[in-house]
């Protein structure tokens, strides 16, 4: 019963999903056909035998074994084939041009319409979103030196209401003149701030924008409060406290980042600190340790995990090399080592060389030399490129907390209509520009994926909530409206191809003419279709670090 109830929770959101889009294209084309009169044989989901099938009217509706697609088989879609004069009414090819554009059209807007109303039913019903509460900002940054300040919540943006982070970033990038008005609140105090912008690269590569406006050290990351130790003194280290434990509470009081476990021991007096009740959260690979510790003392020092080892990948160059985690980085190639951007940045000027490295490292308060000579890998950058880089194979031993979520709708029907269109439209024009960052090769071509990888986020966005499940259910429905519309031969695409043509010559496209496009769309489909499997293989199955 587990096996079973495991295998619906993979499977079971991706048929869902898929098959839901499958059929909402193919009513398109069904619908359309049958209005204008035309005989449909065969309404199928899926391709290959038939597990399912039951005949109304004029029409075999079928479920087959393979739901990776369908087809409405339609009287007469055959250019060759004899069709009595008393039958042609009922046949597709006999039917005037228009009507078979909107035969053929169908199937593709209706998976635009289906992904306006699934964001007209998350705007009215509301999404979660990451609350617009700034994490750690840093001293040196514009944000900090304009006034604002760690865990300060954004209210409004240049005369605009604030609800989430998303909407931070947006009235941002909206900012003219180079200044954002913002006003924050604080311990319950608003706060009005003037912060300067600068216009940078735009890190979404899917917008239409390459640069827009910015804030130097806005940031909705946290660090958790994760802690570790130079030497054994430290009470919490007495108290049973070890190296990358997360403090979740202190006396019933909720720990949620590393500056609230900061403030919280500065405003301790001697008397609160001669007995904590600490919850403790301690990692080992996936399993997570609950417990419950008690600290007596003067001495609470403790320092921050950030030049810490989290994780050491398996089979990696620091693996083999003999790095446990745990382990506090000192220095690497003679360089110290303060904070894991420094580690990154040495690892990849020293890692070039295609020599070893010697990382000085602490383990149990006692320093060692580990020589580990970086792997050059090809990896994906942060605007998906592929990159050479040399790697180790280590994770930081700090975590990353953001603000809790809250759950925002776009107001009334009107509101989350308009909000359905805006959604629509904006990833319609992503999905449009990654396809053409990809064909400019400014995006690898390893970032398509296949059914596999529909899969994997149908499954993880169903596990996350209805709400992530419906949008990733309304951003492939666009991704299948445009890719449908593609001029290649086997698509609906190359279909009104042809039929443009037919109408603008007033004939149709020679029958051997059209064989050969066929034949050369097919190719170009199942290459593609083989590319993205490749793809989606390389990152399942051959993944490494």
């Amino acid at each position: 019963m587990t096996y079973l109830s495991e295998l619906l929770q993979t499977v079971g959101p991706f048929f869902l999903l898929l098959g839901l889009l499958i059929f909402i294209h193919e009513m398109g084309h069904f619908s359309v056909a049958r209005f204008f009169g035309i005989r449909v044989e065969i309404f199928s989901i899926g391709f290959g035998k038939t597990i399912f099938k039951k005949k109304w009217g004029d029409t075999e509706y079928r479920l087959s074994i393979f739901p990776l697609g369908g087809y409405v088989k339609m009287f007469g879609d055959n250019p060759t084939a004899v069709i009595p004069p008393e039958e042609q009414k009922y046949s597709f090819i006999h039917q005037p041009v228009l009507p078979r554009i909107a035969v053929v059209i169908a199937g593709p807007l209706m998976n635009l319409i289906l992904a306006i109303f699934v964001f007209l039913g998350i705007g009215l019903y509301g999404e979660p979103q990451i609350a617009p509460i700034l994490g750690d900002i840093k001293e040196t940054t514009a944000a900090f030196h304009a006034g604002l300040r760690s865990g300060d919540k954004v209210l409004s943006i240049n005369n605009q209401k604030i609800n989430s982070f998303d909407e931070t970033l947006k009235a941002i990038s909206e900012s003219k003149n180079g200044v954002a008005n913002v006003i924050a609140e604080r311990n319950g105090v608003p706060v009005e701030l003037a912060i300067p912008t600068e216009i940078k690269s735009n890190p979404n590569i899917l917008s239409s924008e390459r640069s827009i406006p910015q804030i130097d050290g806005w940031t909705l990351y946290s660090k958790a409060p994760t802690v570790g130790f130079k030497d054994e003194t430290s009470d919490l280290y007495i108290a049973g406290l070890r190296n990358l434990d997360e403090i979740k509470k202190i006396n019933s009081m909720k720990i949620a980042t590393l500056r609230d476990l900061n403030q919280f021991f500065s405003s301790l007096t001697e008397i609160d600190k001669q007995e904590l009740n600490i919850e403790v959260a301690r990692y080992e690979g996936d399993k997570e340790t609950i417990l419950n510790l008690k600290s007596k003392g003067q001495n609470l020092s403790f320092e921050s995990t950030e030049t810490f080892i989290g994780r050491v990948q398996k089979g990696s160059p620091a693996d083999k090399a003999g790095i446990k985690r745990g382990d506090k980085l000192i220095s690497v190639g003679g360089v110290a080592i303060n904070d894991w951007d420094t580690l990154l940045a040495t690892v990849k000027t020293k890692g070039l060389e295609k020599t070893p490295i010697v990382f000085k490292v602490a383990r149990d308060f006692k320093e060692l030399d580990i020589t580990i000579l970086p792997q050059i890998k090809s990896m994906m950058n942060e605007k998906g490129q592929e990159i050479e880089r040399p790697i180790v194979g280590i994770e930081p031993g700090f975590y990353i907390h953001v603000p809790d979520q809250v759950y925002v709708t776009a107001g009334g029907f009107a509101a989350s209509f308009v909000y359905s269109l805006k959604q629509t439209w904006k990833w319609t024009v992503w999905t449009l520009n990654s396809m053409l960052r990809v064909i400019q090769g400014e995006v690898s071509h390893k970032n398509l994926g296949g059914f596999i990888t529909i899969g994997q986020v149908a499954k993880e966005s169903f596990k996350i909530g209805w709400s992530y499940f419906f949008q990733m259910m309304g951003i492939i429905s666009i991704n299948l409206f445009l890719l449908n519309l593609f001029p290649i031969p086997v698509l609906d695409g190359g279909h009104l191809v042809f039929y443009t043509i037919e109408a603008i010559r007033g004939r149709p496209v020679s029958p051997k003419n059209m064989e050969m496009a066929f034949m050369f769309g097919f190719v170009l489909l199942m290459s593609l279709v083989g590319l993205t499997l490749f793809n989606d293989i390389q990152r399942v199955f051959l993944s490494g670090w």
